[in-house]
């Protein structure tokens, strides 16, 4: 069977899920003279044995602005917006200026600058990645589409600028990598890299550090890692491990033994005990596969 419904509890000691019914909240806005309140706000789910693969969320670290005026890497329609923002800049950047002054220059330099948060692997793959994909759009399609965006000279040539807030990048990794990252930023365009670069907000168009400098900017990607969704930081707290993420064994089973043997996870909300296996998507989909395969195979644990 199949439910339309946000999971809201568990309960390891009853074997149930507290499911709320997602589609009664479109009702409401859509049908606000329909009295459903009679079908009540959520029901209950048992379970013999229960997956939990609710992956996670970007780690804002409650900093102001981040929420509202950057853009994240997890989702695939990301992509897409990101993309759309790029354009966005470009075409502003185009229109005709009444007076070619300073601070029209300083104007298209901002909407041409394009800030990356953090240097870990997503963050770096990203710079690289967008450097390359920038140089192809503006050797091929920038000069046809948008061709007041930028004169050429070297103060209005779009710009990659990333921030790591710590003194390195890709601090998990060791020393020969990390130089071998920060070689290739170099190398692959016009890219700024800021190590000790902490960000203390974001405004609209403005990324602003501690200690006070702002930088002006056109688009703010957002790559500072994952963290828990509400539903594990609060409903499967006692399951978690101090990042936040549910600890299980090398079957997938939570360790915590409230769970009865009876509980998985996988994917981004889950962590292996002993391993280092990263929060990617591959590793997710090899998890799901196995723990199928397993459940199908072996059956549930008594």
């Amino acid at each position: 069977k199949f439910y339309q419904g946000e999971a809201l509890a568990i309960n390891p000691e009853k074997r149930t899920v507290t499911v709320g019914k997602a589609v009664l909240d479109r009702f409401k806005r859509e049908h606000r003279k329909l009295d459903l309140s009679v079908l009540g706000e959520k029901f209950t789910l048992p379970y013999d044995a229960l997956v939990v693969g609710v992956g996670a969320v970007p780690n804002t670290f409650g900093i102001p602005g981040v929420e509202e005026n950057t853009f994240f890497l997890k989702e695939a329609r990301d992509g897409k917006l990101i993309r759309g923002r790029i354009h966005d800049c470009f075409e502003a950047a185009s229109y005709p200026m009444e007076d070619e002054d300073r601070a029209s220059v300083d104007a298209r330099k901002a909407l041409l600058t394009f800030c990356v948060v953090g240097g870990g692997p997503t963050g770096c793959e990203f710079a690289v990645l967008f450097l390359a994909e920038l140089t192809d759009f503006i050797n091929q399609d920038v000069g046809r589409a948008y061709p007041n965006a930028f004169s050429g000279s070297t103060h209005l040539w779009p710009r990659v600028i990333l921030l790591e807030a710590s003194g390195e990048l890709l601090g998990a990794f060791d020393t020969s990598l990390r130089s071998y990252a920060l070689r290739k930023l170099h190398k692959s365009g016009n890219c700024e890299v800021r190590l000790g670069a902490a960000v203390e907000r974001v405004e609209p168009g403005v990324v602003v550090l501690k200690g006070g400098e702002k930088i002006r900017c056109g688009l703010v990607v957002w790559s500072t890692g994952i963290g828990p969704r509400k539903f594990v930081s609060e409903g499967m707290k006692w399951a978690t491990r101090t990042n936040g993420r549910i600890e299980v064994d090398d079957r997938l089973q939570l360790v915590d033994p409230k769970a009865k043997g009876r509980i998985f996870a996988i994917g981004d909300c889950a962590h292996v005990t002993g391993s280092i296996y990263p929060a990617i998507a591959q590793v997710a989909e090899q998890q799901g596969n196995y723990l199928a395969k397993a459940l199908n195979t072996k059956g549930i644990p008594d």
